[in-house]
């Protein structure tokens, strides 16, 4: 059965839309009409639209309404309603003789309605372009052969913004299209950006894609990108350079919507190599010059030095050492100057400037080592936390020193050790048992050797605080040779004895730790300065506040804070008179805190540094992105456990028993009846600042 084709029916002539004409006129037949909408410019200016309309000619006509005479007959003039900005453009190309008087414009000729209602849908009705088209423009003309700064010159944008849209552009395809749908948002798109590989990308979108919706934030997208890479500011990185690193081939991630111009090396093993190779090349060298060995490596641990002696360099000629006493004194002088508030100008600024570097010239250049005594010690290559070359000389090992008679052993009183008792805990409560997982969100007692690793923390940063303090030094050595004498059950502030500050225990990133570089630049520098042919003579010499100095100095080797803590910790009346406080160099890390302690105590330290809302928001996650997290949070707060806290908030633990108790003397922990009323008199035959402590 055949099926009848029905004809459509005829349009009717007036259903027909009637478009308007479209023609050529002269420019100088054109005039703006005041009926334009837009008075207030915004985006691109007239002067950079009559560079574009210059460079490629008018995309879109102006749409024009004929301006009758008084009789209403054709004037010959149009008024432009709609498309004013391309008007004084043209007008622009007119007045710099770029365009003719008489050039002949496109435009579309409009005839009834409002030329205002005109104006206004022809702004309206324009969609700009969806941020991935602009994306993908500026890769097709990329594509096209057209450079970076080419495309930012047309496009009247910096070459920093073509750069950013050509690496949004390369982002995978299938995150693009989410981008497109609407699942996923532009601020995690620029944060999948960050790395180029497409396939890490999506692998990194497979693992979270399922999870939370704090797990697919911007911040933990990149770090999940870059988990496996190093930081462009690593010290590695900086010690090798990052241009040798990418000329070697190396790839490096840059995250081009950071402020801070952020960079990942992503080829680690090449980098550790480079790392390795320059510390060989520094070790060649350095046998070549006679020393017996050389260990090298990116960083060594804080007591690596320890139970070694270090040879101290032959002193300067004389005229060098009365040149660097002389600049010394002068510098003194002006830095009191300084310090009195006087305006010394530009000119004297500078010249202590020049004091400066030669005073540093002279001490860096120091002794030098005799070839009998190189052969028998070694140096340690290593890389300051800056990415500088570290280079420690004149270290010689018990097994190559010459035999001699040993003296007799010095007997101990039984100061502390480090981590002598593992039983401190930022929390006593009994270990739970039970599920894993619930256990993990328990705040369980520390590991002994974590506590031992902050007990070992503290005591580098109280040392480094303590010597800064040499009025402290001389009361607290004379208080505790009262204490030897006279107190025999009194536990010991302070060990006299100049030891080699060994510990027995150290923490990850200790010799990274400000304390600790102050320690070494500050016993570097006296070791610079002893006379070793008369000891005496060089001490007698020294002016007073130097003695202090190095009094403190010598007496701070004698501080250890024990991993155990009391309310007569034998360190706490020292700790007070000095304000001694981790806060302000110690932060937690997954590395020395964070991964060690159960995700109870991670949110705990969160609770209490960013408050309880913050603890909510990593509560859900697993311990790695928890610890991860939990060190950006914690970075710039302060926060400290409470085994590397002073005071009232310090560790709680058992009671010690009454065998154990040793309390300290009334006059040094402040407890004597009327000692906050006794007016202190002064003792005569001490410095000022020593006789009113």
């Amino acid at each position: 059965m055949s099926r009848r084709r029905t004809a459509k029916p005829a349009i009717e002539a007036s259903n027909v839309i009637a478009l308007p004409q479209a023609t050529n006129v002269p420019f100088d037949s054109l005039v703006l009409s005041q009926r334009n909408v837009r008075n207030i410019q915004n985006g691109v200016s007239i002067e950079q639209l009559a560079a574009d309309i210059k460079r490629r000619g008018l995309l879109q006509s102006l749409n024009v309404r004929m301006v009758p005479n008084e009789d209403g007959s054709p004037s010959g003039v149009y008024e432009v309603p709609a498309g004013g900005r391309r008007y004084r453009a043209l007008q622009l190309l007119v007045s710099a003789g770029e365009l003719d008087q008489k050039s002949l414009i496109p435009v579309v000729v409009k005839v009834g309605g409002s030329a205002a209602d005109d104006s206004f849908a022809e702004n309206a009705m324009r969609v700009p372009l969806h941020p991935l088209d602009q994306f993908r423009a500026f890769k097709t003309l990329r594509d096209e052969g057209q450079s970076v700064e080419d495309i930012a010159a047309t496009h009247f944008v910096t070459a920093e913004i073509v750069k950013q849209r050509l690496r949004l552009a390369g982002v995978a395809p299938d995150i693009l299209d989410m981008y497109q749908a609407g699942e996923i948002q532009l601020d995690q798109v620029m944060a999948f950006a960050l790395a180029e590989d497409q396939d890490r990308q999506l692998q990194v979108w497979e693992t979270i894609r399922n999870l939370g919706h704090f797990d697919r934030t911007p911040p933990q997208i990149r770090r999940r990108l870059i988990e496996k890479s190093i930081k462009a500011s690593d010290k590695r990185v900086r010690f090798v350079t990052l241009d040798a690193y990418e000329a070697a081939g190396g790839r490096v991630d840059r995250d081009l919507f950071s402020t801070e111009d952020e960079a990942w090396c992503v080829d680690v093993v090449l980098l550790n190599g480079l790392v390795q190779a320059k510390l060989t090349e520094v070790s060649d060298t350095l046998k070549a010059k006679g020393w017996a060995w050389v260990e090298a490596a990116t960083d060594f641990p804080f007591d690596a030095t320890y139970g070694l002696r270090q040879l101290v360099a032959g002193g300067r000629d004389e005229l060098e050492q009365e040149r660097l006493m002389a600049l010394n004194a002068e510098r003194d002088e002006l830095l009191a100057e300084v310090d009195a508030d006087e305006d010394l100008g530009p000119e004297a600024d500078a010249y202590l400037a020049e004091l400066e570097e030669e005073i540093q010239a002279l001490e860096d250049k120091g002794g030098s080592y005799l070839p009998d005594e190189m052969v028998m010690a070694g140096c340690f290559v290593s890389i300051t936390r800056e990415g500088e070359l570290n280079l420690r000389q004149g270290f010689v090992r018990p097994e190559d020193e010459i035999q001699e008679e040993e003296p007799e052993a010095a007997i101990s009183d039984g100061a502390d050790d480090v981590g002598a008792d593992c039983r401190t805990f930022d929390n006593a409560a009994a270990v739970p048992t039970g599920d894993p997982e619930e256990m993990e969100n328990v705040e369980r007692p520390l590991s002994s050797t974590l506590v031992s690793e902050l007990g070992a923390t503290r005591t580098i940063g109280m040392r480094n605080a303590f010597a800064q303090h040499p009025d402290v030094a001389f009361n607290v050595m004379l208080a505790q040779l009262v204490v030897r004498r006279y107190v025999r059950r009194s536990k010991d502030m302070l060990d006299v004895r100049v030891g080699d500050g060994y510990l027995p225990v150290t923490a990850p990133g200790m010799q990274d730790l400000d304390s600790a570089l102050a320690i070494e630049e500050r016993d570097q520098h006296w070791r610079s300065q002893v006379q070793t042919d008369d000891v005496l003579a060089w001490v007698e010499g020294l002016e007073m506040d130097a003695k202090f100095a190095l009094l403190a100095h010598l007496l701070s080797y004698g501080i250890t804070v024990a991993a155990r803590r009391d309310a007569a910790a034998p360190a706490d009346p020292i700790a007070e008179r000095i304000a001694f406080d981790m806060s302000s160099e110690w932060r937690p890390t997954r590395a020395n805190y964070l991964e060690r302690v159960t995700k109870g105590h991670i949110q705990s330290a969160v609770r209490e540094a960013c408050g309880a809302d913050m603890a909510g928001r990593i509560e859900h996650m697993k311990k790695g992105p928890m610890a991860a997290e939990a060190e950006r949070l914690l970075a710039h707060t302060g926060w400290v456990p409470l085994a590397l806290r002073l005071g009232p908030d310090a560790v709680e633990i058992e009671t010690a028993s009454e065998d154990e108790e040793d309390a300290l003397p009334a006059f040094l922990s402040g407890d004597a009846d009327g000692a906050d009323d006794a007016e202190a008199a002064p003792v005569e035959g001490l410095p000022p600042a020593i006789a009113a402590e």
